[in-house]
């Protein structure tokens, strides 16, 4: 489909993804994420995945057309980051991470495209 919303998820040893994507003509405008991360499961420490998401919370905190917030609920931690494409400041995204960020112009995400990434990946369309 050219316009729509579609979600994608992926589970792994105590992480799970899910990915919402919105779309007109192919091209994602919008994008809501949810991360769940499982210390026991994963094998972690509590403090390494704070440390972890300290860390992602830090790259997208204040940037536009970036919302970010990470929670807590019985052991479980939740980084949820939603994401305005039509609004994101791309040169201090590159400023904090370069290496992450390389290019500062604005390239649409291609729905096509990045679902087929996805897929290679291990998502499942839900």
């Amino acid at each position: 489909p050219k316009d729509g919303e579609a979600t994608y998820k992926h589970e792994e040893k105590g992480r799970t993804t899910t990915i919402k994507y919105y779309f007109k003509d192919d091209i994602v405008y919008k994008q809501d994420a949810v991360y769940t991360f499982n210390p026991k499961e994963m094998g972690k420490t509590e403090e390494e995945i704070q440390k972890i998401l300290k860390k992602r919370q830090a790259l997208y905190d204040g940037v536009k057309g970036f919302e970010t917030t990470i929670s807590q609920k019985d052991g479980i931690y939740i980084h949820t980051l939603k994401i305005d494409y039509n609004n994101i400041d791309r040169e201090e995204l590159h400023r904090r991470d370069p290496k992450g960020f390389p290019d500062t112009k604005a390239e649409n995400l291609i729905y096509s495209e990045a679902v087929k990434k996805l897929l290679d990946n291990g998502y499942v369309k839900q």
